[in-house]
């Protein structure tokens, strides 16, 4: 049970189309926990650097670079990861990356597309909040929508029902049936009914 977990888990990260990773300037597990929820918010994996997972920041079996684990997401995230080579040969070429340290000088910056240099347990909990403060106007906006379709629908089904009683009216006789077309309703709300000739 225990290796198909890990074989689960390992097809989970290697697929990931979001990847965020904490480097040794996480510098703690509260850190590395940080970073976890930005994966989980971005609908993404959470990884860490050699010097992470030997610091005791983060598990070793979340370790990427050359001899561990390789990674091909649209978009990489490295929060406190100064960017050694051995770790970004791990990354696929084709991955965007946005980069978050205090070092403005460190190597990460020479490759990533976009950069923050400041402190990460700082932005990180500002993108956090900025993330659900989406996802709460995302969800506000399709409860709207969810009730205007409601009020849409009932409107839709007040005007058939109007416009079936102002419509085509068929009277039957004994003879057959003859066709009246009836224009209005009458203000009690009954349909008059049309002549019927033998």
């Amino acid at each position: 049970v225990e290796e198909l977990a890990r074989r689960v888990e390992s097809s989970a990260l290697e697929q990931a189309r979001v990847v965020v990773c904490a480097g040794a300037g996480v510098g703690s597990r509260e850190g590395w926990q940080l970073v976890c929820e930005l994966a989980d918010e971005l609908g993404g994996e959470a990884v860490a650097t050699r010097e992470a997972c030997a610091r005791g920041f983060a598990p070793a079996d979340r370790e990427v670079g050359v001899g561990a684990r390789r990674v091909s997401p649209r978009l990489y995230l490295a929060c406190g990861a100064s960017g050694s080579p051995q770790h970004l040969a791990a990354i696929s070429g084709d991955a965007e990356i946005v980069a978050i340290d205090e070092d403005a000088s460190a190597p990460i910056f020479r490759v990533a597309q976009y950069g923050l240099v400041g402190d990460l347990h700082a932005i990180v909990p500002e993108l956090l909040r900025e993330l659900r403060a989406g996802k709460a106007l995302e969800a506000a906006l399709a409860g709207a929508a969810a009730d205007a379709a409601v009020e849409a629908a009932r409107a839709a089904a007040a005007r058939a029902k109007r416009e079936a009683a102002a419509g085509i009216v068929v009277a039957e006789s004994g003879g057959g049936a003859e066709v009246s077309e009836v224009s209005e309703v009458d203000d009690d709300g009954e349909t008059p009914k049309p002549a019927v000739t033998g």
